[in-house]
Parts: structure tokens; sequence; C-alpha cells
């Protein structure tokens, strides 16, 4: 399973999903729970998975300067025709057509979950931050990943794997006369964390939220302590 061409397959559907009068998660708690993590704007910030721009709308919206990337031909067109538009490129979150530590902030909503090969993602974001650069993220909580979403429906609390397994996924969801299939990859938490630090990160802050009885959404903030390659 090719996530970057199941996110193009499923872009129509997610485009519909995404429709602010559906106030899906990303309104309600994604998007202020990464509003709340953003530094104060400095030169241009880099929104890795785009997707259609609502993050990157986001980060405008904060007075940011943005250039996205995304894989998908379609949600990158949406981007572009964004009100208001958002400067985005085709390019693969591990090769990243930007110069080396040449950004202040990046942004990835949503998004490393969908992202393989992700050490390779999280390598190329410390390549073009600053020294001292920020690493803005959100993902689905591992947790919620982790369990049987039909069992969930159900009032259950069901591990359809486990926890600390890598698995790939795709959950299919109806809402408002809306369906769109979610292709992602659960990771324990400790994996993203791992990551980041042999990438010369540290996590300054790392936030839960959700309106259930246990959150569904986790973002975390990361700044990169020193340069790819060098060791303390």
């Amino acid at each position: 399973m090719e996530l970057s061409e199941e996110w193009e397959r499923h872009a129509r559907e997610w485009l519909a999903w995404t429709q602010p009068e559906h106030q899906d998660g990303f309104w309600t708690t994604t998007g202020p729970m990464l509003r709340s993590l953003l530094p104060p704007p400095e030169g241009v910030a880099l929104d890795v998975g785009c997707g259609e721009g609502r993050g990157g709308r986001l980060l405008i919206e904060a007075g940011h300067r943005v250039v996205g990337v995304d894989t998908s031909p379609t949600l990158v067109r949406a981007a572009r025709d964004g009100a208001p538009p958002e400067p985005v490129a085709i390019a693969s979150a591990a090769a990243l057509p930007v110069r080396s530590a040449s950004v202040p902030l990046v942004l990835a909503s949503m998004s490393l979950l969908d992202i393989e090969p992700l050490d390779a993602a999280i390598a190329e974001i410390a390549r073009v931050l600053q020294p001292r650069g920020v690493l803005c993220a959100a993902i689905l909580h591992p947790f919620l990943s982790a369990l049987d979403p039909d069992e969930l429906e159900d009032g259950s609390l069901s591990l359809r794997w486990r926890y600390l397994d890598h698995q790939p996924y795709a959950d299919r969801y109806e809402r408002d006369g809306l369906a769109m299939t979610f292709t992602s990859v659960h990771r324990p938490l400790s994996t993203y964390l791992s990551l980041l630090f042999a990438a010369g990160f540290v996590l300054t802050q790392l936030l839960e939220a959700g309106t259930g009885p246990f959150p569904w959404c986790l973002g975390l903030r990361a700044e990169l302590q020193r340069p790819p390659g060098v060791h303390a």
C-alpha cells in the first residue's frame, strides 16, 4: 500500500470532507492546538504534507509567510486555488526541495502518520530548519490508531494490533452524507520521539486533546538543537 498513491486516489473525497461547514476535528481541535504551539512569525514557514492547504491558511492567519509541499497533484491544485492561496510544490517529505538551514518553522498538520519512510522525512525536516528552528506537528493519537474502530463505535475499547507494532491501515468513515478513507501508519509515540531526538530535536511542548473519554489528537512542538549528523 503506497500511502501517497492512496491519498491521491481519495483526494476528491478529502476535499469534500474538509469543508468548514462539516466541522471535522481540524476546526474544533487540531487547528486550535497547532495555533497554540506556533512561534511568532519569522521568515518563510514550510507546510509539510500540506494537503488542500488548511494548515497553511492557519499559518497565514497567524501572520506567517508559507510554502507547502505535498505528493498529491489534486490536493496541491486545491491549495494553490484556496482562499488565500498557498504556494505549493509537488514533492516528497523525504526529499524536500528546500535549501538546508533555510526555514525557521515547519508545520506538519496530521501528515507525519501518512508519510513513509518517516525517518527520512524527519531527517529532511531537520536539514531544512535553521538552528533553533521549530517543528510544530499534530498526529492522530497513537492510542486511538491502535484501537479497533468498529468496536470503538459501539463504545468498547479493543486493540486491533499490538500498540508497539508499526502497522499500515485504511479506515473508512461516513459523516454528513460524505465518506472518506484514511490511509495511514500506526506507530507508537516512542517511534516519533526517538526519530526526533536522533535528528537533533528537543521536545519543548506536548499536548493531548479530544472531547471523548480519551484524547484523539496529539500535538507537539520540538526545537532543533543541533544540525543533523552533529553529535553532542
